[in-house]
């Protein structure tokens, strides 16, 4: 027990010692070679090897080692890539690289573990297209590649459903139809039904239709449609008090707010998803924020993340005069460009 202790914890913290997201974690930039990284890589992996060797039954050693084999597989192609593109060359170039990726077999469950998976995929993917590809065409390469790859229903699946999420919840709508149009064609049925309720709102909500007429509630508990405020264009944030990045644009959000604080073409309003209504009046109570404050209950909430296709949050909508969509994912209050891009959309 004392052996696979220390194996678990050091296979939990077996990651390349030079890549970008360890140097952001660990404060530091350039510290070692790549040379250097590969080394102290090839030093850990014989460690846990040993250590694997070590456990009690045949059947958990070979368990313990397939888990190492894979983790140093995935180690090594992100060690590869990240000096690639530190060199501005393309991996799938790189004869390392494209050795590596030949290893994994795409059909086999087990290869799902550290992404190995999504990187053969990744790997067929023109270089082109992961450089330069919209959020929309690169979801249709993906897709493409998974279905010209891999054959395993289970994986296929996997994949597609993983790529099919996280695309929809930050395309633009217009990049909508022709991805959709992939999915319909490569994904299992389950998949696109699971999803298709989100196109059709991301459909209703295209810039130029008419706004569902959501409904909230004040502090005082009174109900508030959001046809109430047609008249003017509508900046709103939605967010909860337990969500940090919603938090984090705050004090962006109340700068904005003060600066077209006599502007009586737009209003700003926020609408917390907090299924807890004591936690929202008690973070009212402290930020004191001066402008308009609502909360949704469970069910209009419900009403608005269908409506809108909110998948996550912070997210922001604008609303023009007449109460049609200007932008159903707008941008941020933290923006740098923000007051540029709402003056032209007020004028």
């Amino acid at each position: 027990n004392i052996i696979l202790s220390q194996l678990l914890n050091e296979l939990a913290a077996f990651v390349p010692e030079k890549n970008a997201a360890y140097e952001m974690a660990n404060r530091s930039v350039d510290t070692i070679s790549f040379a250097e990284a590969h080394r102290r890589l090839d030093e850990r992996y014989h460690r846990l090897v040993k250590m694997a060797g070590e456990l009690g039954t045949p059947d958990e050693r070979a368990r313990h080692l397939r888990d190492v084999e894979l983790a140093y597989l995935s180690n090594r192609l992100l060690l590869l890539s990240d000096e690639d593109y530190q060199h501005q060359r393309d991996p799938n170039e790189d004869k390392r690289y494209m050795a590596l990726i030949n290893d994994i077999n795409p059909d086999d469950t087990a290869y799902i573990q550290r992404g190995l998976t999504d990187m053969f995929v990744r790997s067929k993917i023109p270089f082109s297209v992961m450089q330069e590809a919209t959020v929309g065409s690169y979801g249709e390469a993906y897709l493409n590649a998974v279905d010209a790859h891999v054959h395993n229903p289970h994986v296929r699946s996997f994949l597609m459903e993983g790529l099919v999420g996280a695309i929809l919840g930050q395309m633009p709508a217009n990049e909508v139809e022709s991805f959709w149009a992939v999915v319909k064609a490569k994904a299992a049925p389950e998949i696109v039904q699971k999803y298709q309720h989100v196109v059709d709102a991301q459909r209703a909500t295209k810039p130029g239709v008419k706004c569902p007429d959501i409904t909230f509630s004040d502090a005082e508990g009174k109900k508030h449609h959001l046809s109430d405020y047609f008249g003017k264009v509508l900046y709103i944030d939605l967010w909860a008090t337990w969500c940090k990045p919603c938090l984090a644009e705050i004090p962006a959000l109340a700068a904005q707010v003060e600066h077209y604080k006599n502007d009586n073409r737009v209003q700003f309003i926020s609408i917390s998803l907090d299924k807890s209504r004591a936690a929202w009046l008690t973070r009212l109570q402290k930020d004191r924020p001066q402008w308009l404050q609502f909360n949704a209950n469970d069910e209009e909430n419900t009403v608005i993340s269908a409506a809108f296709s909110v998948m996550s949050i912070p997210r922001f909508i604008l609303i023009a005069a007449d109460g049609t969509v200007l932008d159903a994912e707008a941008f941020r209050p933290s923006d740098k460009d923000f007051q540029k891009k709402l003056e032209g959309l007020l004028q």
